[in-house]
This record gives C-alpha cells, sequence and structure tokens, in this order.
C-alpha cells in the first residue's frame, strides 16, 4: 500500500471514530436531559402531593381546632353550673341545719 493511501484510511479512521464519539457524547447528553427532563416532572408531582397532603392536614387541623374550641366552651357552661348549683346545695344544706335546729328548739321548747 502506497502511503497515501494509509494517510486517507487513518483519516477515514480518525473521522469514523470521531464521528461515533461525538454521536455517543450526544446520546448521552440526550439521555441526561431525558431523565433530568423526567427527574424534574417527577418532583413536580411529587411537589404537588406534597402541597395537597398539607393543604389537607391543615383543613383537617381546622377542624380539630373549631372542636377543641367548642368543647372548652362547653366545658366552662358545665363547669359554671356545677360550680351554681354547689353553691346553692352549700345554701340549702345551711338552710336545712337552720330549719332543724329551729325544729329541735321547738320541740325542746314545747
Amino acid at each position: 500500500m502506497d502511503v497515501n493511501a494509509l494517510v486517507a484510511l487513518a483519516g477515514v479512521l480518525v473521522t469514523a471514530l470521531g464521528s461515533v464519539a461525538v454521536t455517543k457524547f450526544n446520546n448521552r447528553k440526550d439521555l441526561t436531559l431525558s431523565d433530568r427532563q423526567q427527574l424534574s416532572q417527577e418532583q413536580k408531582q411529587i411537589r404537588d402531593e406534597l402541597r395537597e397532603e398539607i393543604k389537607s392536614l391543615r383543613d383537617e387541623m381546622k377542624i380539630w381546632r373549631d372542636r377543641s374550641l367548642h368543647l372548652e366552651d362547653e366545658l366552662r357552661n358545665w363547669k359554671e353550673k356545677y360550680t351554681t348549683l354547689e353553691l346553692d346545695y352549700i345554701k340549702a344544706t345551711a338552710r336545712i341545719e337552720e330549719l332543724e335546729k329551729r325544729l329541735n328548739q321547738r320541740e325542746g321548747g314545747d
């Protein structure tokens, strides 16, 4: 073979190897971009799901907070009723003792 033919063959081989290398690099680059886009979409979906879950939990927390406030009001009302009944009981007991004492005095005086 002639030197010119070898140089031409070497040039073709270098060009072919260069083309293969560039093609592989571009394919990897395309895959990387595709992977990044897919990952970005997955992350967006996860963020959307998390936002929805947070909103749902906030709504549920508001419901529980409202129930808690309602129960606190109910408890306060029952405490007031209990206190009133307790005071009435103390007054009634004192009045009964007073009346029994007067009755005993009358029975003893007769």
